[in-house]
């Protein structure tokens, strides 16, 4: 999965950039408008719209001489559209309900790098950070299977190759101290989870 697009998953690029400006908004935009923020050419543009808005997926309406377009959310395919289109928000969602239920439990879950800052490609990896209770260490019984849990349930819902940061809440706060790279990273870009919000336990 494409974490700055999702939609280039199951449609060509020019296709899904057309379509993820559409999905983010309500407002009716002239084709230049979708060129600019597609970031895709004119001609490109064009033949996209000129299609979609043949399927009835896509409002076409002429003001003057300019063409507005507009997402049709009533068409029996938007909601489809729009889901894929927030399915990086959706991943946060699953992991939530996710650490609901593992045993033992984090004390923190979080996202970083591409997937919390929505760049990358299809071939990043979905970086998550694990805090480990302070009670618990790398040998408790269960919890490799929490690890292994994560890892496996991320990659089948994305695709993507998951990469698991495990830590203490006391090795954080070190790292922190030591002014690691990781922790510079978590502040710039983490997305709390599930647990204790990580700024809490850096600061």
């Amino acid at each position: 999965m494409d974490p700055q697009n999702p939609l280039r998953t199951i449609a060509s690029p020019v296709k899904a950039d057309v379509l993820g400006v559409l999905v983010a908004t309500q407002q009716r935009l002239t084709g230049a408008t979708i060129d600019r923020l597609a970031g895709r050419s004119h001609a490109q543009v064009r033949d996209v719209l000129r299609r979609l808005a043949a399927s009835g997926l896509v409002e076409a309406e002429r003001v003057g001489n300019a063409v507005l377009y507009r997402l049709n959310r009533e068409h029996l395919l938007a909601p489809a559209v729009v889901g894929i289109a927030g399915a990086t928000r959706a991943l946060e969602g699953r992991l939530r309900e996710l650490a609901h239920t593992l045993r033992p439990a984090p004390s923190s879950v979080a996202l970083f790098g591409s997937f919390a800052l929505g760049d990358g490609d299809a071939e990043s990896d979905v970086d998550i950070l694990v805090v480990r209770p302070e009670r618990i260490d790398v040998e408790t019984e269960g919890w490799s299977d929490v690890r292994l849990r994560i890892a496996q349930h991320v990659e089948h819902w994305t695709g993507n190759r998951c990469h698991i940061v495990e830590v203490s809440p006391q090795e954080l706060h070190e790292g922190a101290q030591r002014g690691e790279p990781l922790v510079d990273s978590l502040r710039r870009d983490a997305r709390d989870v599930f647990g204790i919000r990580i700024h809490t336990l850096i600061d």
